[in-house]
């Protein structure tokens, strides 16, 4: 057991290096390495190590259809459940890398993992909240997540994540808020959760005056998002998103702000549709970044920026 327990010790450590992850899986040590996942049977450190080293295999895109057919995601989501924080850090690791790929993605959600990361995520410990709201931020790209998502009551979740973080007394950890945000701008995608996110629209506001840019450009994605919903139009123009719509549609410097632009310039045009807010949208200064918009970038160039700010442009 313990010549085992220093080869996985071992093998773990060298699964951190990128030119051996593809030697590792080609050369017959996945399956020893799923089989010590199973806490019950090989211990927690056994385990921990296991969870860690498919966590880091699975970032070579090569390996992961041969580690989903050795099938070890049942494994790694009974892992979540596990007394040991570690562990259930790593397998949530391991599930969210995995999650990236919309085909592994379907089988993570039939084997019910969304509602055991959403309780490890509960658990308060920085580590496994981070990897956990990682890994809900992968699943929830793919919309048949939204659902079940839903049930379980991730949008309630989020909000108290959300206002623990802007509350000065409290502590929070900046890389799960970015997930979170990750989350909500994904599930903004699908019309059929926008009745739901009114309580977020200040929130989402409190973010695009955020210093970190991450949550800037995905507070300014979900906001994108709502506003090609005509239902939301007039309560998200009472939020005042609008001005935070235009703020970001002026030309980036970098591409985090790129993305930012293209998602204010398509709320812009969401908004744009409604009639009876036309007038506003010029007043508030809107068509300078759209004409920018529509000249286009010659660093930051996008076909797609320069089709929605036209189309704004038309509308108004």
């Amino acid at each position: 057991k313990k010549v085992q327990r220093d080869i996985l010790t071992a093998l773990t450590t060298l699964s951190f290096l990128d030119r051996n992850k593809s030697p590792i899986c080609m050369n017959g040590a996945l399956t020893p390495i799923i089989d010590c996942i199973d806490e019950s049977q090989n211990g927690t450190t056994a385990s921990k190590l296991a969870c860690s080293a498919i966590a880091n295999l699975i970032e070579a895109t090569d390996n992961m259809q041969t580690i989903f057919n050795h099938g070890c995601i049942p494994l790694l989501i009974s892992a979540l459940e596990s007394e040991s924080e570690s562990v259930r850090r790593e397998s949530a690791r391991a599930i969210g890398n995995l999650a990236v790929s919309i085909e592994y993605c379907d089988r993570i959600l039939e084997l019910g993992a969304s509602r055991r990361l959403m309780s490890c995520f509960q658990r308060r410990n920085s580590e496994c909240q981070r990897f956990a709201s990682m890994a809900l931020g992968n699943m929830s790209s793919n919309v048949k997540s939204h659902s079940e998502l839903m049930e379980n009551n991730i949008l309630g979740l989020m909000k108290n994540e959300f206002l623990a973080f802007l509350d000065p007394k409290q502590c929070s950890d900046h890389e799960t808020v970015r997930y979170c945000l990750l989350i909500i701008s994904n599930m903004a995608v699908a019309k059929q959760s926008h009745s739901f996110m009114v309580d977020f629209y200040d929130i989402l506001m409190d973010f695009t005056r955020d210093r970190d840019a991450k949550c800037r450009q995905y507070a300014i994605q979900a906001l994108g998002n709502l506003c090609a919903d005509p239902l939301q139009v007039k309560s998200l123009i009472d939020a005042k998103c609008s001005n935070a719509m235009i703020l970001f549609s002026f030309p980036p410097t970098t591409d985090d702000a790129a993305s930012a632009q293209f998602h204010a310039i398509a709320g812009l045009h969401g908004l744009s549709k409604i009639h009876e807010y036309r007038t506003a949208l010029l007043r508030e200064g809107s068509l300078e970044p759209l004409i920018l918009g529509v000249r286009g970038n010659s660093k930051f160039s996008d076909s797609e920026i320069q089709h929605e700010a036209a189309a704004a442009l038309s509308n108004l």
